[in-house]
């Protein structure tokens, strides 16, 4: 009986070492070691630059004063600005005063990704990112672009190049005159 119990623990201890086994191999996360590193000659370049050319402590951060600026003015729903949408050709294609910001046609008020667990069943954890829906419940990319309102209300979407202006500004642009050759 002893013999029994014993052959049937190990049996037991065998199965839940094969079950551990088979659940870690179904999600698998990186560890430093499993991760490709650059090249070790690269690395020690890097690092033999970076004692010869170590970096200033800065008491105070242009780059950082830009960025809150920009935040501010871009914040300000009131704030009147000027944009000339551009052609192809580099002539001004058209041309507005605008109220509030321009926006990107692919900010979304929603994530558009969706964490879902591929290993649903049993307890292990595989998260994976898929595409999720849109603020308006459909799926796929937007158009591409930006969009803005006027300063009477008028929305406007473009796909193409454009300059922001706080001030109006005067552009001039060669105009383009095709011919036919003869």
């Amino acid at each position: 009986m002893k013999k029994t119990r014993a052959r049937n623990l190990v049996v037991l201890a065998a199965l839940i070492g094969v079950a551990f086994a088979a659940g870690g191999a179904s999600c698998t996360s990186s560890t430093p070691d499993s991760i490709p590193q650059n090249d070790k000659q690269a690395n020690a370049n890097y690092e033999a630059q970076k004692k010869n050319d170590p970096l200033p402590n800065l008491n105070d951060s242009l780059e950082r004063a830009n960025v809150i600026e920009h935040l501010k003015r871009n914040n300000q729903p009131d704030r009147v600005r000027y944009i000339y949408l551009l052609a192809d050709t580099g002539g001004v294609y058209a041309y507005y005063v605008i109220k509030g910001k321009v926006t990107s046609t692919a900010a979304q008020l929603t994530p558009t990704d969706n964490v879902v667990d591929v290993c649903s069943k049993g307890t292990d954890y595989c998260p994976e990112v898929v595409q999720g829906p849109t603020d308006d419940g459909s799926y796929g990319g937007d158009e591409g672009g930006i969009y803005f309102f006027t300063s009477t209300g008028v929305e406007v979407q473009w796909n193409g190049r454009w300059l922001l202006t706080d001030a109006p500004m005067e552009i001039k642009t060669p105009t383009l005159t095709l011919t036919e050759r003869k």
